[in-house]
């Protein structure tokens, strides 16, 4: 196999990899502006628990975040909702109030404008998806000017 070839399935390998890395980036935040565009009821609410969320990986052992429990109250029915995001520290303090976004179609469903984990992960994603996208074809495109 020639150098050109190995570059070229190098730079593609890489620039696919990329490419999963985008499409996931995209994903969260579509999702993200989706639950945003939906929850258009603005509701106070009131933090009941820091529910803990444990996971378990090789390299790093155990650790421990903290997902939100919010109370609120919407068209006289009471809820009680959890996000599906944790951090570590914990974003809100148990009692603490905030302002929250509710779909009217699904009241459990809630925009926290104070969460901006899917907004970050969003972006985070798409960056290094965008990075193994460009870099290896410039990359390559230096390589091939020099060899040959």
């Amino acid at each position: 196999m020639s150098s050109k070839t190995i570059l070229n399935i190098i730079t593609l390998g890489l620039v696919l990899f990329g490419l999963i890395f985008f499409i996931v980036g995209a994903v969260l935040g579509a999702v993200e502006n989706n639950k945003k565009k939906r929850c258009t009821e603005e509701v106070a609410a009131v933090v009941i628990e820091n529910r803990t969320v444990r996971s378990t990986s090789r390299n790093h052992g155990q650790s421990i975040t903290y997902s939100p429990v919010f109370r609120y109250t919407y068209n006289g029915t009471d809820y009680e909702t959890q996000t599906g995001y944790s951090s570590s520290p914990a974003v809100f303090s148990v009692g603490e109030k905030t302002t929250l976004f509710v779909d009217p179609d699904s009241p459990k469903t809630i925009y926290c404008p104070r969460l901006k984990i899917g907004k970050i992960l969003s972006v985070i994603f798409s960056i290094i998806g965008a990075a193994f996208i460009i870099v290896p074809v410039i990359v390559n495109l230096v390589v091939r000017k020099r060899l040959y």
